[in-house]
This record gives C-alpha cells, sequence and structure tokens, in this order.
C-alpha cells in the first residue's frame, strides 16, 4: 500500500473550515477600509503627496535607481520597497493591493490579540468598533505608519506571551526583533511604543533580579532584529545610498520637530487624543479605574501590568508623534492594534467583575451609547470614496498642458508633493529630488545641489504647488529661462523657452516671469501705454543695466533710483516716448491723473513709512498688482484694454514677480 502524501496546507484548510465566517469578516472589512484610497481600482484621481511619492521612488527602485541618491524622501527604505513591488505588480492598482493585503493581515492579527482574552464575537466586535476609526484617518493607508501596524500587531501578539505564560520563546523573540527592524526602517518615530514596552518589561524583571532572562530576552531580540536591518543596510551600502539615507532619515526627521514650538505639540497631542478610537481607550480606561478604586475588580497581577503598561505606551506614544507639531491622524494608524490588546484585556476584566450582572450590563450599554455620539458614522465613507474616486478636474488639466509642452524624452521637475505627475504624464524628474522638501531648503548644500542639477539637467517643466516659493528654491538665473505658461488651481505651470511658442507679442508679455526680458520685450509693444508706479521702495537690487532698460523705453535720468535710499516713482510711457515721469523722494508721495483718448487714468506711488501704496486705475478700475517694488500695468490704446498687469520686487535680489 503507498503512503498518502502530507498535505503542506492541511492546517490552513483546516482553519479555513473553521474560520470561514471569520475570514469573510476580515475580508470584507478591510475592503471597506481601503475603498476610499486613491490607488483604488475604480479611482479616477491622480495620486498627491505622499503616497505618489512613495510610489514614484518605488517605481525609480525598480528600475535601478535608489532611494535618497536618485529620489529624495525623509521616509524608511522600506517604504520604497514595498511600493516597489506594487509597482511590479501593476503601476495603477498595485498599491491598493499590497494596501488591502496589509489591512486584512493587520485586522487578522489584531483579532488574534483579541481572543486571547476574550470569546470570538467580542472579539470580532471590538476590532469592528475600534477599526472603524481609520475612516477618519487623513490618508487611507499607503503611508509607512499604516505598514508598520502589520508589524505593530505581530510584535504585541508575540509580546502578550510575557503576560499570560510569563515567557517569550526564543523563535518569538526572534519574530518580535524582526518586527521591531521592520518598524524602525518603516518610521522610526512608531517604535518608542514597543521599545516602552520592553523597557517596563526589563524593569519588571529586573525587579525580580531574572537577570539570565533579561539577558535572554535582549540576545535573541537583537538577532531578530539585525537579521532584517543587515539585509536593508546592506542593500543601502551596496548601492552607495547609506550615507544620504542616514542624512535625509535621521537628521532631516530631527529637523521638522526641533523647531516646533510647546503650545503646537501640545494642541497636536490633544488633537490626536480625540481620535474616536482613542476615545474609546479613554473612556474603557476610566470604568477600569473606577472599577479598580471601588475593589470590585479580580484580575490577576498580568492583567494589571499589561492595563498599565499599555497605558503609559499609548500616553507617551501620543505625546511622541505629537513632537512635529501636525494634525495628521494617519500618524496613529500604527496604534490600532495596540488599541485592540488594551479594549480586549479590560474586557476580559470587566466580564469577571464581582457586581450584579446589571450593573455590568448597564456600564457597559452606557459606553456603546457615548460611542455612538463620538464615533464616526459610516456614512463617513461615502464621501471619502467620493472624492477618491472622481477625477479632478485641475489635476487633468495641468497633466494636459504640460503634455502640450514636454517632448517624449523631456524631463520635469515639482516644486511640492505631486510626484504623481511623473507617473501621471510618464516622465522622470529632472532632479535627485522628485520633490521640494523643507529639509532641503533648510539645508544650504541642498538647495545649491539642486539649483545645479536643475541648471544641468534643463527641465522642460517646472511645476510650482501654492505652498512652494519657486524664486527661494530656484532663484532668478533659473527661473528667467523659463515662461510663466499657465496657473491651474494656485500651481503654476513654468515651461522652458525653447519649447513655449505664442501667437502674439501680448501673449508672451503675460508669460515672462524675468524683469529684464520684460521690460525688453514693452519696447516692442505698439500703440500701447505703459504705467508705472513704485511701492514700498524703488529697491536697492536696481542697478544700472535696469535703469538703462527703463531709459530705452522713453524714461530720463533715472540715476536717482539706483541710490540707497527710498523713492517713490511713477511714469507714463506711450509709443516709446515719456509723456510722464517723477522721482521723489521718501516722504513725498506722487499722485497723477490725466486721460487717454478720453480714458481716465490715475498713478499714485507712496513708500513704506508714507502710504506704502501702488496705484494705477485705468477708467476707474484699481488694476496695480500693488505689491513692493515696481508695478506696471499695460494698456492698449487700440482696444482699450489693460493687456498685463504685474509687480517686480527690485527690493529682492531674484525680482520676484507678481501677477
Amino acid at each position: 500500500m503507498v503512503a498518502k502524501e502530507k498535505c503542506i496546507f492541511k492546517p490552513f484548510i483546516l482553519w479555513l473550515n473553521e474560520n470561514k465566517l471569520l475570514l469573510l469578516f476580515i475580508l470584507v472589512y478591510s475592503l471597506i477600509l481601503t475603498m476610499a484610497n486613491e490607488f483604488f481600482f475604480v479611482s479616477k484621481r491622480m495620486q498627491n503627496y505622499d503616497q505618489a511619492i512613495y510610489q514614484y521612488i518605488g517605481y525609480l527602485v525598480t528600475k535601478g535607481k535608489m532611494p535618497y541618491v536618485d529620489a529624495f524622501d525623509h521616509k524608511g527604505p522600506l517604504v520604497y520597497l514595498i511600493y516597489a513591488i506594487s509597482c511590479l505588480i501593476n503601476m495603477k492598482w498595485g498599491p491598493w493591493l499590497i494596501n488591502f493585503i496589509i489591512m486584512a493581515a493587520t485586522l487578522g492579527i489584531s483579532y488574534y490579540i483579541a481572543y486571547r482574552f476574550v470569546g470570538k464575537a467580542l472579539a470580532v466586535l471590538i476590532n469592528l468598533i475600534l477599526y472603524s476609526g481609520f475612516i477618519r484617518l487623513d490618508f487611507k493607508g499607503g503611508t509607512p505608519e499604516f505598514f508598520a501596524g502589520l508589524f505593530m500587531a505581530v510584535s504585541l501578539y508575540y509580546l502578550i506571551d510575557h503576560y499570560t505564560m510569563q515567557s517569550i520563546s526564543k523563535k518569538h523573540l526572534l519574530i518580535f526583533g524582526a518586527c521591531n527592524a521592520g518598524i524602525f526602517w518603516l518610521k522610526h518615530s512608531t517604535m518608542i511604543t514597543l521599545l516602552l514596552l520592553c523597557a517596563l518589561i526589563i524593569a519588571e524583571l529586573a525587579v525580580k533580579k531574572k537577570i539570565l532572562i533579561i539577558g535572554r530576552y535582549i540576545f535573541w531580540y537583537v538577532i531578530g532584529f539585525l537579521g532584517v536591518s543587515i539585509v536593508v543596510c546592506g542593500w543601502l551600502f551596496i548601492n552607495n545610498a547609506m550615507e544620504k539615507m542616514i542624512e535625509d532619515y535621521f537628521v532631516a526627521n530631527l529637523m521638522y520637530a526641533g523647531n516646533t514650538s510647546l503650545l503646537n505639540r501640545a494642541k497636536s497631542f490633544l488633537y490626536l487624543s480625540s481620535h474616536p478610537s482613542v476615545v474609546i481607550i479613554w473612556l474603557m480606561l476610566a470604568v477600569y479605574i473606577i472599577f479598580q478604586i471601588s475593589g470590585k475588580a479580580t484580575e490577576s497581577s498580568e492583567g494589571k501590568n499589561l492595563v498599565l503598561h499599555t497605558t503609559i505606551a499609548l500616553i507617551v506614544s501620543l505625546l511622541f508623534l505629537a513632537m512635529p507639531g501636525r494634525n495628521y491622524y494617519h500618524y496613529l494608524s500604527t496604534l490600532f492594534p495596540l488599541w485592540v490588546l488594551m479594549a480586549a484585556c479590560m474586557m476580559k476584566i470587566f466580564l469577571f467583575v464581582k457586581v450584579k450582572k446589571r450593573i455590568f450590563i448597564g456600564t457597559s450599554s452606557l459606553i456603546v451609547i457615548i460611542c455612538l455620539f463620538v464615533y464616526p458614522n459610516f456614512q463617513e465613507l461615502y464621501p471619502a470614496c467620493v472624492s477618491s474616486w472622481t477625477a479632478d478636474s485641475s489635476k487633468t488639466r495641468l497633466i494636459n498642458v504640460i503634455n502640450q509642452y514636454v517632448s517624449e524624452k523631456g524631463q520635469i521637475s515639482i516644486l511640492g508633493g505631486s510626484a504623481g505627475l511623473y507617473l501621471a504624464t510618464g516622465h522622470d524628474s529632472a532632479t535627485t529630488y522628485p520633490y521640494i522638501a523643507s529639509a532641503v531648503l533648510n539645508d544650504p548644500n541642498r538647495g545649491i545641489d539642486y539649483r545645479e542639477q536643475i541648471n544641468s539637467n534643463s527641465p522642460e517643466i517646472i511645476v510650482s504647488e501654492p505652498r512652494q516659493n519657486e524664486y527661494q528654491i530656484l532663484g532668478y538665473d533659473v527661473l528667467k529661462k523659463y515662461y510663466l505658461m499657465d496657473i491651474i488651481d494656485s500651481q503654476k505651470v513654468y515651461v522652458r523657452k525653447d519649447r513655449a511658442h505664442f501667437s502674439s507679442v501680448t501673449e508672451e508679455l503675460k508669460a515672462i516671469v524675468d524683469l529684464e526680458n520684460y521690460l525688453s520685450l514693452l519696447s516692442r509693444l505698439d500703440n500701447c501705454t505703459i504705467f508705472f508706479a513704485v511701492k514700498d521702495t524703488q529697491g536697492n537690487e536696481l542697478d544700472e543695466p535696469l535703469i538703462n532698460r527703463l531709459e530705452l523705453l522713453g524714461f530720463k535720468n533715472l540715476n536717482e533710483l539706483l541710490e540707497k535710499e527710498n523713492h517713490s516713482f511713477a511714469g507714463i510711457i506711450e509709443d516709446g516716448k515719456a509723456v510722464f515721469q517723477q522721482v521723489g523722494a521718501a516722504d513725498e508721495a506722487i499722485m497723477y491723473e490725466g486721460e487717454i483718448d478720453g480714458t481716465p487714468f490715475y498713478l499714485e506711488s507712496k513708500t513704506y513709512q508714507y502710504g506704502n501704496l501702488a496705484s494705477i486705475r485705468v477708467n476707474g478700475i484699481e488694476y496695480a498688482v500693488n505689491r513692493r517694488g515696481l508695478n506696471i500695468v499695460v494698456y492698449r490704446n487700440s482696444t482699450q484694454e489693460v493687456i498685463d498687469t504685474v509687480a517686480f520686487d527690485t527690493n529682492d535680489r531674484n525680482y520676484i514677480c507678481y501677477r
């Protein structure tokens, strides 16, 4: 008789037969919680900001490039490897599939964390209630904190052994250390929770003088931690990215937290503490403390220690996550398994409280009622999904404009967080920074490096997002090589001059952002009247070449404006002749009015301490941008319309252009 071949999947099949409903719950609930993810396969929205940056760098990894060297960001290297795997699966929905798998795995392990203390029904209920708070996160997954949540769940599952069995096996310590390394290389700040719990366990063992156990715990933990870390660091070291990783992942993150006020940190702590899932834990802790004070609780000392340790870990974790002073709920993603552990442990205690049954039921009902008032309604999921699935019209316009001007092998540069534009347009970054973060701007060497890359690579398109200062990032010498071709939803699209095309001089005039070329182009205009008015100061950065350009337009004897003291100034050029010009002292306001073919106009120039105003009104309508420096309005006489209005800050060496 031939022996039956042993089925290696038999344990899984047996588990599946016994837990069909549980698996269905995990899969359906994971689907619900990840439906609002912008990578969801029905989404028509271009990925934005952090998730798009991770995906783009992951895409570069699949092309043999390295984070920190070929693409700047200040997150841990493991997140880019995760996104690289997702890009290999599918560029569109691959990241969502990874999100779904990690969500399902985290939920499954969280269930078994709860199941170690309570029955199946309560374990499901705890996860159902607490994880519905995921709907309230500002990012619906895809962040390092979210991925770290899986490693947190596994770590806590094995850490419980110390409290329930008074010992952790060698195998579990290895897994625990490896999972801690996973968290560390995703986002090191979220590791504080486990480090604190480990410290509390070691302190407890030290009090009991169990030194050998402490040594055993630390040894196998370190072996597990190093096992993962050696692989990650080896990959970075072989590809010459180790030094840059230290600079970007560790130093840059310290810079973010270092400049935050205590008040902002306190506000952030209160904000994070008000998340619905955290509020549930606060409520349960309050009831637990009441039972402890009343002497009704009968749990073991291990149960008390677990509640105490996890409570301390939660509070310190919230304080630590609040250090950057940012009100981002997605920072809490990693902590969901911890809340499940706390809730399950306390629920077990409540179930065995020596009070009448109706009192326990009443207290539990009160908690549920309060939760209904503070907890997110699943109706919030619908607008979140609609927002995520609907195409962003401004982004579609932006992509169309970029594709209109960029060549097949051209490169683009994004000043901001929309790294998704690279993938959406099918083009690569022109620099080692797929986006500009404050860490780059705060480091003078990095800023210089960025400008050198821009100069050498000469991207055909530069997109500047609303929160970015392109003049600070790029400088005048770079920007004068570009036209401002469009502004879409406050996003500026700059096109390299050799790639742009115009049907008229007027169109070109509206796109110029550098003062030299603007003044030169003004001299080519026919049948136009050009109004000038100074606000605040004529500027210390006005030099002889610029004065010469103004005089070529028709003005005369403007050398007084080169003096390093404030002057008011107003002037009018009509068909190459100065019909009015006046330079005043700092305390002298210039006011002038007249008509052009019957159309009235009014000019006014006042310096900083004496009115601080530039006014250019045509036919009663104010057209001056009213910013520091030279304010210019161009009026076409034949059509009686203003064709351009602009201001150049001549007190800034970049001659910042305002429109």
